[in-house]
């Protein structure tokens, strides 16, 4: 023992199921259960926690599994509902079910879904639930973008507009440099 750990969560999974497994080794070899969460640097519950998992289930206990939610689970729209909102969101304009536009955003899916089920979702949850369900398109139908185009002017027109520029227009703006007093 000598190692201190300042986050156990913060390791991966096999170096924390050696953690474990190093606790338990030092109770059982007569350290109390309060030298070892100080040396190890884990809080005393979990010590005895895994001492009790120990004498319980033997080294089973002490094997890492899996990280996370499990998929699916405690999401804040139920699969009825998620369906709901994908049959409109494809098969309809938003001004057909109340909402001002003609293109689906972000914005407008969080509103429909307030609106028809008192759930407020953030901007981010709206995306994740969308590309959980179809990830190549999920840029296009959620952003309000057809599919294929990137964001901002076309390339023909970024082009046209580089081209107007003179050589030197791109000085009149730049901000002058810290102690400069500009003339």
């Amino acid at each position: 023992m000598g190692v201190t750990v300042r986050d156990a969560r913060r390791l991966s999974p096999q170096a924390q199921e050696d953690l474990r497994r190093r606790a338990v080794a030092a109770v059982k070899a007569g350290h109390t259960q309060a030298a070892v969460d100080t040396v190890l640097g884990v809080s005393p519950q979990a010590v005895s926690r895994w001492v009790n998992a120990f004498d319980r289930e033997g080294n089973r206990s002490l094997k890492a599994g899996k990280r996370g939610r499990r998929p699916g689970e405690r999401k804040a729209l139920d699969p009825k509902q998620e369906a709901r909102v994908r049959r409109a969101v494809l098969g309809k304009y938003p001004d057909q079910v109340a909402l001002p536009g003609l293109v689906w955003t972000r914005p407008q899916v969080r509103q429909l879904v307030r609106n028809w089920f008192g759930i407020g979702l953030s901007l981010v949850t709206i995306g994740k639930h969308r590309a959980a369900r179809d990830p190549a398109s999920s840029v296009a139908l959620w952003s309000g973008r057809p599919a294929g185009r990137p964001a901002g002017r076309p390339r023909a027109a970024a082009g046209a507009a580089l081209a107007r520029r003179s050589p030197t227009s791109h000085r009149r703006h730049r901000r002058p440099a810290p102690g400069h007093r500009g003339t």
